[in-house]
């Protein structure tokens, strides 16, 4: 059994927002997209087994909870740095989430005004356009 100095990172996340119309109806929706912007250290000490392989699992203490590497390197001095898939921490881009709630708000403004709109129309008159616009 080896004893060796050791980094653990763990995945930064960056999430950003884009609206788009939900399929099949009028209703529009925001989405959120997520990239990864860096890696920041979850641990940084001295563990007391051998040098970890890719895929395998390693307790965190501070986490309490077990993480999986995939991926490690070393430099001259015998020092690990292993990455991890956990997400650590998620940053939130408030400003496309703010142009995506505008953006949905003034769509669902102008789909009440067509429904009100058809509401007041006569069945009549919209069976007619619908046969001249050459939908039947």
């Amino acid at each position: 059994m080896g004893r060796h100095k050791a980094t653990i990172e763990g995945l930064v996340m960056k999430e950003s927002y884009y609206s788009h119309r939900a399929p099949g109806t009028e209703r529009w929706i925001t989405q959120p997209v997520c990239k990864v912007t860096r890696t920041e250290p979850i641990f940084e000490g001295y563990i007391d087994i051998e040098p970890i392989e890719i895929g395998g699992k390693v307790y965190i203490p501070g986490l309490n909870e077990y993480v999986i590497v995939t991926d490690r390197q070393r430099n001259i001095h015998n020092e690990w740095t292993y990455q991890t898939d956990r997400v650590i921490k998620t940053i939130v881009d408030e400003k496309s989430l703010k142009e995506c709630e505008e953006h949905n708000e003034e769509k669902a403004k102008s789909n009440d005004g067509l429904k009100q709109r058809l509401i007041k129309a006569s069945w009549w008159k919209r069976f007619w356009k619908f046969c001249v616009a050459g939908e039947i």
